[in-house]
């Protein structure tokens, strides 16, 4: 899908008024959805817009998102569709994930020495099965379920998260009670992300039974959408989109109140070939605009980093794999200056363990010298690793916990400077057409 946003010049991205809200759906409620359509090709499907974005969280960076335009990428891989990311939140997403897995490993070791407190207060047996217990239900949280059907409470992400391509259409929703009366008076327009399961869901409407061929000659589509459960999350799972054909549709139930209030409303929706509704979209959606600059971005992490010293202390207890991998970046986290121990400890466990290929300490830090941004440091050569430094010293219990913590992939460390699945040259299309690998779960969204 071709990036929209990335044709907004910067003054048009900075402080444009928030039109649209996101749509997050009342529980055991039944909605009649408004999609805009488009027909291309000879195919009927929904418009959308997909822009290129990082996700920003607000206490951090006083916003919930950044949209990239041209200058912002450097396309790396054509064939791929691989971009890098120029901007400092590359080098910023690194630090918040290397501090979120540093907060992980804290909690991981505080759980543990509870639990041998509480044992020895009580004059009961440690037990590492309860241990073990806590330490998955963290696992979750920090990292997520591999469960798909499974729904994490108290899900944690790092402040910033790797950039990626997202994908909005707007709706018009008008909720209806137990007899299918709409409610116009509760109706709304929205904007609303796609996820890889609503994207799912909404292309059964154009191969359901019930299809109607002579709905694309609208600009809109009408669908229903029944979000009925104990709990969001299980509405979520189980919420389904139905088409709805012409002689149920809300004109024809009620032509007066339709055209007195059903109408008005279906004139907002972004209507015009899939290009045009996907910049009409753009227009309205606040995800595709930037409302603070990155100095400011910088400025507000900076903070939020002056206020997470407990977890930035931890950095020290990580997989000694994970700090020679991180270690530009962790030298570049504003509060280590104010954590001289933790420092010299990071620098002489990567002293112990990179490679040859690795730069120095001094190389490292004259490339930081006088730099007021986050950057990223000159690429290591690949080199075989020596082996292992083995200590006879005791470990402590917090040691010990921390080693049965599993450091984080570190392709996902790696992927935080890159966007991949971009391609400019392709012209806007239906839903139907965007890649599925490029959308987010359900849960990963946060709006049911």
């Amino acid at each position: 899908m071709r990036i929209f946003s990335s044709q907004l010049s910067k003054s048009m991205t900075m402080g444009v008024p928030r039109t649209l809200a996101r749509f997050k759906p009342e529980l055991n409620t039944v909605y009649r959805i408004f999609f805009p359509q488009s027909v291309q090709d000879g195919e009927a499907g929904i418009g959308v817009v997909t822009v290129a974005s990082r996700q920003l969280e607000k206490d951090a960076c006083n916003t919930y998102s950044y949209v990239y335009g041209d200058d912002d990428l450097q396309i790396t891989d054509e064939e791929k569709g691989l971009w890098e990311d120029l901007t400092p939140l590359a080098t910023m997403a690194k630090m918040a994930f290397t501090i979120h897995e540093a907060a992980y490993v804290a909690e991981v070791c505080n759980k543990e020495l509870e639990l041998q407190r509480v044992a020895q207060e009580t004059g009961l047996d440690y037990d590492p099965h309860e241990f073990e217990k806590a330490r998955e239900l963290l696992d979750k949280q920090y990292h997520g379920s591999k469960n798909a059907y499974e729904t994490v409470d108290n899900r944690k992400y790092p402040v910033i998260r790797g950039a990626k391509l997202a994908t909005f259409t707007e709706i018009i929703a008008i909720p209806t009670n137990a007899d299918g009366i709409p409610d116009y008076s509760k109706a709304g327009h929205y904007y609303w992300p796609i996820s890889r399961q609503r994207q799912e869901k909404l292309n059964r409407i154009y191969i359901a039974d019930s299809y109607e061929a002579k709905s694309a000659e609208k600009p809109y589509i009408e669908t229903s959408f029944k979000f009925l459960g104990e709990n969001k999350a299980q509405a979520g799972q189980k919420a389904e989109f139905g088409f709805i054909p012409e002689y149920l549709s809300l004109e024809k139930k009620n032509e007066a109140d339709w055209k007195l209030y059903g109408e008005p409303l279906l004139e907002e929706l972004a209507r015009g070939t899939f290009e045009e509704i996907a910049e009409k979209i753009a227009e309205k959606c606040p995800m595709c605009h930037n409302y603070e600059t990155l100095d400011t971005i910088w400025q507000c992490f900076q903070k939020w980093c002056a206020n997470s010293k407990t977890s930035i202390a931890a950095i020290a207890k990580l997989n000694p794999d994970m700090i020679v991998k991180s270690f530009d970046v962790i030298m570049q986290i504003p509060t280590l200056k104010d954590l001289p121990a933790i420092k010299a400890k990071v620098k002489d466990i990567y002293m112990e363990n990179k490679s040859d290929s690795d730069p120095s300490f001094d190389e490292i830090e004259a490339s930081l010298k006088g730099v007021k941004m986050p950057v990223a440091t000159k690429t290591k050569k690949e080199a075989p690793k020596p082996a292992k430094k083995e200590t006879v010293a005791e470990k402590t219990t917090t040691e010990k916990a921390a080693e049965k913590v599993e450091s984080s992939p570190a392709t996902a460390f790696d992927s935080l400077s890159t966007i991949e699945h971009v391609d400019k040259k392709d012209v806007a299309g239906p839903l139907s057409k965007v890649d599925p690998s490029t959308l987010s779960d359900d849960d990963d969204l946060g709006d049911i």
